[in-house]
């Protein structure tokens, strides 16, 4: 059974420098492939850009996934910008989660998006994850599981 608390704590929750989309993907890849060379860094910053999809999650949040298979694990980071970022006329993002996956865990990401899709829609998830309370946020991942 996937854990949320497996993959997101205060460790990888990130305030954001800018609403600019390539200084935060790469802020937030570092985050998540910290511990990788920087060849592996480079090919994650390098797919964002040729392969750019950011998914609008909707409630304040969206989403930067990325395959890299140099990896043995589902790496994932959460970025709070400093201010509310525009992504269409009337929505907003105040959180983005960035996950890298290697192929071999497909079925694992599946499950752990079905997870954060059902822990994003509680009522006070967003105001939550803007406030970049990174105690809270773990303290409201970890309340989640068990109920």
């Amino acid at each position: 059974m996937i854990r949320l608390l497996n993959y997101i704590n205060k460790n990888n929750i990130v305030e954001l420098e800018t609403t600019k989309t390539d200084i935060y993907a790469r802020q937030l890849i570092e985050n998540c492939l910290g511990d990788k060379d920087a060849n592996v860094q480079q090919e994650a910053l390098s797919q964002f850009k040729t392969k750019y999809k950011e998914l609008n999650l909707t409630k304040g949040f969206s989403l930067i996934h990325l395959r890299i298979d140099s990896i043995q694990k589902i790496r994932l980071s959460v970025g709070i910008f400093p201010e509310p970022k525009k992504i269409t006329k009337n929505e907003y993002v105040n959180a983005v989660f960035c996950i890298v996956i290697p192929d071999t865990k497909c079925r694992t990401y599946l499950s752990l998006m079905a997870h954060l899709t059902r822990l994003l829609s509680k009522n006070n998830a967003g105001d939550l994850f803007h406030s970049n309370n990174k105690e809270g946020i773990v303290r409201f991942i970890r309340d989640f599981e068990e109920s």
